[in-house]
């Protein structure tokens, strides 16, 4: 999981959103969010929706190696992984996941017209007919 930001706020006031992806279902999972802080309310979201991971791979962000995180992780049994420190290029979500939406989500909208305030919308859908 990784947290992406955007330049402006969507239509339902989301300035963020935290992006889950499988690494063998190759699933792509988009939440919005206001803030940072809401990172494990919506990890709790995911695990409802999804299912209990075996694995969570996140980077060392605050809100991510919290230990509000840390306690959902363990009150479920969920192995924790971190990318070595320095190591941005090992975090798989953001090099496959957060790229391919923020391009095809970007395409989307200038073929479309769309304006900038539905990012949170077009990289919905594309995770959509990603997973599809």
């Amino acid at each position: 999981m990784d947290t992406l930001f955007s330049s402006c706020q969507g239509v339902t006031g989301q300035s963020c959103a935290q992006v889950f992806y499988g690494m063998s279902s190759y699933m792509m999972n988009v939440y919005g969010m206001c803030s940072k802080v809401e990172v494990p309310n919506i990890y709790k979201d995911f695990i409802c929706e999804e299912g209990i991971l075996s694995i969570l791979h996140r980077d060392g962000a605050k809100k991510q190696a919290s230990e509000k995180m840390a306690a959902i992780n363990r009150d479920f049994i969920v192995k924790d992984s971190f990318p070595k420190p320095h190591s941005p290029w090992q975090n798989p979500v953001k090099a496959r996941a957060i790229h391919w939406l923020k391009d095809t989500s970007h395409v989307l909208m200038d073929c479309q017209g769309a304006p900038y305030i539905v990012w949170l919308q077009a990289m919905e859908y594309m995770a959509d007919i990603h997973n599809h």
